[in-house]
């Protein structure tokens, strides 16, 4: 009641007291991390935040919830450098964290760092062979080494030569070959949106 009428402080301590009990401990804990989040006012605010949502992660990393949460603050708040130091401290702790390759992965990409992060997708891949997102962002990587090679050429005024050329077709083919598996195991786009993608390479191939 007190968190639905914006009482933070009230709510937090009755959430502190329903902590203590087994059969409320995770409705409290969401209920104080929420009230936290929503009075992130000074650096310290926010240390607390991180704080307190790396506790309750620590004592259930089965729930995704506060996983997300954590990425959500560091991405919003422009700390791209914490997002991947957190996924590969995670990975440490448990090489199958499947949300944590697809992170370190992810960040590798922004970065352009593509052969990272196609080895980071592939290795989330030993740990579920069906993870369409991690299939995706295979073909996006290769996708985005074929356009380096072009964008490369636009810029110096070069014309294609056969090897550049085909080196160039060969990451299209790949790039094609990941994203149609994708498609596969997620035909109606339910988990990505991989028609655009499959499009962009079939046009850069004609």
């Amino acid at each position: 009641l007190s968190f639905g009428k914006e009482d933070y402080d009230n709510a937090k301590r009755y959430a502190d007291l329903a902590l203590k009990d087994a059969n409320f401990s995770n409705d409290a804990a969401e209920i104080k991390i929420n009230c936290i989040s929503k009075q992130l006012i000074t650096k310290e605010d926010s240390l607390e935040y991180v704080a307190e949502l790396k506790k309750l992660y620590n004592k259930n990393p089965e729930n995704t919830v506060y996983f997300k949460m954590l990425i959500d603050y560091f991405t919003s708040s422009g700390q791209e450098s914490e997002v991947a130091q957190f996924a590969i401290s995670e990975l440490k702790r448990n090489p199958e964290n499947k949300l944590a390759w697809m992170l370190k992965g992810q960040s590798e990409l922004k970065d352009m760092r593509c052969r990272d992060a196609i080895d980071s997708f592939t290795s989330l891949l030993s740990v579920d062979s069906t993870y369409v997102p991690a299939m995706y962002d295979i073909g996006k990587c290769y996708y985005s080494e074929a356009k380096q090679i072009k964008d490369s050429l636009t810029v110096s005024k070069k014309k294609f030569n056969n090897t550049d050329k085909s080196k160039y077709i060969e990451l299209l083919q790949t790039a094609k070959k990941w994203i149609l598996k994708a498609s596969l195991f997620d035909p109606k786009q339910e988990i990505v949106e991989w028609k655009q993608m499959l499009e962009y390479i079939n046009k850069a191939i004609r």
